[in-house]
């Protein structure tokens, strides 16, 4: 009899961060198909090894990673579709020249980005062009994955009716010859409309976005993988670099 596929958490982290299992296994140096039947619900047998270096690098828990999805609840979901996609493009383009043309529609006449960083700086907030031209990254490879979401819900405000979202991410920073870095980094986004104000053919507008990278936060776990996988990953990204 056929085995029958029963998605996992990983295959539901892969999804919403618009990632591939091809492109995962890539990242780590193992297997693809290791990586395919990971998500699948195929595996019978783990690596530990591998299944650790999944952990780091999705921010998942060994059970969640494993667990079938249909039984959990995305620390990614916002609640609607139309801001779930934005983040996703979000994640995809973040460091390209790609990134103005793909997601201005979601972006308020009004936009602002601001940051703990300009404030130390006492530099102004910027446009939305402005920040992308800021994002772009030529020296490096960067992987982007949003970790977690959350309402701002005081009082006893619901999810839907807020219009501000603390969302975290990490980043997979990839250079040749060097260490793959990890960077968290902390963004907050006003939009300028909550859930439930948007009319079904809306789509999500930005108002504002904050961001701030602590310090204490940006670190390399790579050093606590095993040699073989660290050296995978160090000829891995030299490859991507040099094409």
């Amino acid at each position: 009899m056929a085995q029958i596929d029963q998605p996992t958490g990983l295959a539901q982290w892969l999804d919403r961060n618009g990632l591939s299992a091809y492109a995962l296994a890539n990242e780590l140096g193992v297997s693809p198909h290791t990586i395919g039947k990971v998500a699948k619900g195929r595996c019978q047998n783990f690596n530990i090894d591998i299944l650790s270096a999944i952990s780091r690098r999705t921010g998942l828990s060994y059970e969640t990673i494993l667990a079938p999805a249909n039984n959990l609840t995305s620390p990614t979901a916002t609640g609607d579709h139309r801001i779930d996609t934005c983040l996703a493009l979000q994640a995809k383009h973040m460091h390209t020249p790609e990134m103005f043309h793909k997601c201005k529609r979601y972006i308020a006449p009004n936009f602002q980005c601001s940051g703990k960083s300009y404030n130390d700086k006492r530099q102004q907030p910027v446009g939305f062009a402005e920040m992308c031209d800021l994002n772009i990254e030529t020296d490096a490879h960067i992987v982007n994955s949003l970790l977690s979401v959350s309402w701002y819900t005081p009082g006893s405000m619901e999810s839907n009716d807020s219009r501000c979202l603390h969302t975290y991410w990490r980043a997979l920073i990839l250079i040749p010859k060097e260490t793959p870095l990890y960077n968290d980094t902390f963004v907050v986004y006003e939009f300028a409309k909550s859930i439930n104000e948007m009319e079904p053919i809306d789509l999500p507008q930005i108002v504002t976005w904050w961001w701030d990278t602590p310090s204490q936060y940006n670190r390399a776990p790579m050093e606590s993988y095993p040699a073989d996988i660290k050296a995978k990953i160090r000829q891995n990204a030299s490859i991507i670099n040099t094409n």
